[in-house]
């Protein structure tokens, strides 16, 4: 599995791509896994979704062990449907965010609240309509304001945003956010990616709050 590394002053982020060639993977991490991660990969119905499912917690453990250097076989995990994943036993209390969109997944480490959201550039026949579930009457009408080549752009940047800025955000505090009442403010520092991998592009956003 190949895993590119980037390190940042406030984050550290780990990305890798599903093969289709690299079943060897799958089969070490499978020995890793903790019941509550067997239940979850069982419940997934399609292998294109259990393939990602067992590379994004390779690149867990991955990331993690490189951080503390520690064996892949150390980590403790429980999971459940749509929460982030639970390390039971880090040395250290450590802020993570994982995300993934069309074989392309990331983990991202920061010792403050952090959210990562990634998604692949997709043309999109009503865009106009599902902005008006997140967007803000101001980034609304800003959306409608840009020129056609442009919307997709802003459409996916608002988007990865919002959806980052939950992921930041505590278990209580995710049950009352509504991204149509929020805004990016100027004191959420945020680092915006475009990445090409050839056969598709993605918006990356990353999602730090200091405060």
């Amino acid at each position: 599995m190949q895993i590119n590394f980037k390190k940042d002053v406030d984050f550290q982020l780990w990305e890798t791509r599903v093969e289709n060639q690299q079943q060897d993977i799958e089969s070490t991490v499978l020995q890793y896994l903790s019941p509550s991660e067997y239940i979850r990969l069982n419940n997934l119905s399609h292998t294109k979704k259990q393939r990602e499912y067992l590379y994004s917690r390779a690149l867990i453990r991955s990331a993690f062990s490189q951080v503390f250097d520690v064996p892949l076989d150390y980590w403790s995990i429980v999971d459940s449907a749509n929460t982030l994943p639970v390390v039971t036993n880090l040395p250290v209390s450590l802020n993570y965010s994982l995300s993934h969109s069309n074989n392309v997944i990331n983990f991202a480490v920061s010792h403050v609240p952090v959210g990562i959201d990634l998604e692949q550039y997709k043309a999109r026949k009503n865009l106009l309509q599902m902005a008006k579930l997140f967007m803000t009457k101001t980034e609304y009408l800003h959306l409608q304001r840009l020129k056609e080549m442009e919307k997709q752009s802003y459409f996916y940047r608002i988007w990865c945003a919002k959806e980052a800025f939950f992921k930041s955000l505590d278990a209580d505090s995710q049950k009352s956010f509504s991204p149509i009442n929020i805004s990016i403010e100027n004191n959420e520092m945020h680092h915006l990616d475009l990445i090409d991998h050839s056969d598709a592009l993605f918006a990356r956003i990353i999602i730090l709050r200091k405060n």
